[in-house]
């Protein structure tokens, strides 16, 4: 993938939070999963519990519950103030130098850029693009409507 290019980057960052998410909702150690080249993925992961609980888990059934906590996770930070201008980089990521002194364009990112991969990532979550935070729809679809509350900085 190009560095340069805000192309396809909001889709490349949500797979590595679909395979993080459902690690951290099992309690699965990233260092045995794909991140390091081992072979436990999702199926590994549904198999394991599987045996555990005697009934059967589908790898379809675990990615929507880690997508499910996500957008939970995205509506406990919307309640806690968090909004679209906190989802930001570090500042060293705009105009970066190399400790010659020179620049390097080839992973910088400008400002501009970067809103439009949260615009992009928000898209592809079911996020509005102004505030940052799950859209009703998207709270209808993942069964979370229950947790938007009118004081809260969520408005689906």
């Amino acid at each position: 993938m190009d560095p340069r290019s805000t192309q396809g980057k909001a889709a490349l960052v949500r797979k590595e939070e679909e395979r993080t998410d459902l690690i951290d909702m099992t309690g699965v150690c990233a260092w045995l999963t794909g991140f390091t080249g081992l072979p436990v993925d999702e199926g590994t992961i549904a198999r394991f519990l599987t045996l555990g609980f005697g009934s059967d888990v589908g790898t379809e059934a675990l990615k929507t519950a880690a997508t499910r906590m996500h957008h939970l996770e995205r509506c406990f930070l919307g309640m806690c103030g968090l909004t679209r201008r906190d989802d930001t980089v570090s500042r060293a990521h705009f105009g970066r130098v190399k400790p010659g002194g020179n620049e390097m364009p080839e992973i910088n990112c400008t400002l501009e850029e970067l809103e439009l991969m949260k615009d992009d990532y928000y898209r592809l979550m079911g996020w509005d693009r102004e505030t940052g935070m799950p859209t009703r729809q998207t709270l209808e679809k993942f069964d979370l409507l229950d947790i938007v509350d009118p004081r809260s900085h969520i408005h689906p």
